[in-house]
C-alpha cells in the first residue's frame, strides 16, 4: 500500500518535504500458530512516484497496482543495504 507521509525539510526548518512510502506488514507467528508480532517495513518510493516514466508505465493502473509497482521499484535498493 502506498502512503504519503511528509517529513521535515532539513534545509528549510518549519517546512516539510513530500514523501511516498510503500508499506509492508509481515505477521510473525508464535509457537501456537497465532500472530504474536507484526513486522512493519516502509520503503521510500518518492523517486519512483515522481518519475515521468513511472507515470507513463502506470497510467492505467489501480492504486493497488501502483503500490505494487512502487514496492518492486524499492526492492533492489533494500537488497543492497
Amino acid at each position: 500500500m502506498l502512503q504519503r507521509y511528509d517529513i521535515p525539510a532539513l534545509q528549510h526548518p518549519g517546512e516539510f518535504e513530500e514523501r511516498w512510502w510503500s508499506e509492508i506488514h509481515t505477521p510473525i507467528s508464535g509457537p501456537d500458530g497465532s500472530v504474536k508480532w507484526i513486522v512493519q517495513r516502509a520503503e521510500d518510493v518518492t523517486v519512483f512516484i515522481r518519475s515521468r516514466r513511472a507515470r507513463a508505465l502506470t497510467a492505467g493502473f489501480t492504486e493497488r497496482e501502483k503500490g505494487m509497482a512502487a514496492e518492486l521499484f524499492a526492492r533492489p535498493a533494500s537488497c543492497t543495504t
